[in-house]
């Protein structure tokens, strides 16, 4: 008996799951190249407590010199501070790191806090995925029911916050950042950008059963058009 092939490769355009998460490092990898920093006054670094207040500062001031998918971690500052004082001129050498990571599901998160917006899909590359964050359950609280509350995303109040599959794998530094390249990622805060929003908010969830208000995850996705995307 002779069966034809099966040639028809049928590929479904799928978005299997989204959430939110927290980005957490599962593992530091120390490179041969070094960051070097030099101090601009006098700093004592004595005590532990003294030491990482210090480690802080300086990790800090470094993420806007970090060129080319550099990265180090606050660890490498604080190794790298082997003395209990430095003056203006003093230089350290900071170790640069690579990094894996993982995004962690969670089911709930604070007014006001960062969190990321993940979601996995399958055969759709390059697409611009459009979401809302909406009040759930049967009550109005935040907002009115199925309406989307503010959030903010790149330094602006927004209703409607953006993702596009794979550019989180394109940009990221991690060492594993190619296990996102079917992954939509969208970094936002819980809150708006206006205070008396924000207090109106608070209040209403002061205000809701438990403190506590039920937010669901609604999108729409549309084709990208093709253009580069930079590489920090």
């Amino acid at each position: 008996i002779v069966r034809p092939s099966n040639s028809l490769d049928i590929k479904v355009q799928t978005v299997k799951t989204a959430y939110f998460a927290k980005k957490e490092i599962v593992s530091t990898e120390k490179t041969t190249e070094a960051i070097s920093y030099t101090f601009k006054g006098n700093n004592n670094t004595g005590t532990k407590k003294r030491k990482r207040k210090i480690a802080k500062i300086i990790y800090k001031n470094l993420q806007g010199k970090l060129i080319n998918k550099q990265q180090t971690s606050l660890e490498q500052v604080v190794a790298a501070l082997s003395k209990s004082n430095y003056t203006k001129g003093d230089c350290i050498d900071i170790a640069l790191v690579k990094e894996s990571i993982k995004f962690t599901k969670r089911t709930s998160a604070q007014l006001g806090e960062e969190v990321y917006i993940v979601i996995q899909t399958q055969y759709m590359p390059d697409r611009e995925i459009t979401l809302n964050l909406k009040q759930g359950g049967d009550t109005d609280a935040l907002t009115t029911t199925k309406e989307p509350i503010y959030v903010t995303q790149n330094n602006k109040k927004v209703f409607a916050f953006k993702a596009v599959v794979g550019e989180f794998s394109q940009k990221s530094n991690a060492l594993n950042a190619a296990d996102f390249k079917d992954h939509a990622i969208a970094k936002i805060t819980l809150q708006s950008t206006d205070q008396q929003e924000n207090k109106q908010y608070k209040d209403a969830l002061n205000k809701a059963e438990g403190k506590t208000s039920p937010f669901y995850i609604a999108m729409d996705e549309k084709k990208k058009k093709k253009k580069e995307i930079k590489k920090k």
